[in-house]
């Protein structure tokens, strides 16, 4: 959660938090951030599969650049998740009927 989260509410937190994650992965950098991250993970899993497979150094060396470029893209996409599991919740807890408002 951040730093100045409400202890009293994570419900809110995860809505807050998820909104501010789907609102980064909509703006410019947020675009450039996940076409970058999969762009290392492409190279990488191509070096991968291309690499020597006694070459143990280097398989862990790509291996690593693959869970770096994906570990932030997963926090987001967790964030966004979170959100919706504190939204299904929430909607829950204000109408018991699992269907209401779906179309």
């Amino acid at each position: 959660m951040k730093p100045d989260s409400n202890d009293q509410d994570p419900v809110y937190d995860a809505l807050i938090l998820g909104a501010e994650a789907h609102g980064f992965f909509a703006s410019d950098m947020g675009r450039y951030v996940v076409r970058r991250s999969k762009g290392e993970v492409d190279i990488a899993t191509e070096q991968l599969i291309e690499c020597d497979p006694e070459n143990s150094k280097r398989i862990r060396e790509l291996q690593c650049k693959i869970a770096i470029a994906t570990a932030a893209i997963g926090w987001l996409s967790d964030a966004l998740h979170d959100a919706y599991s504190a939204e299904m919740a929430a909607r829950s807890v204000d109408d018991p009927d699992p269907n209401a408002g779906w179309v």
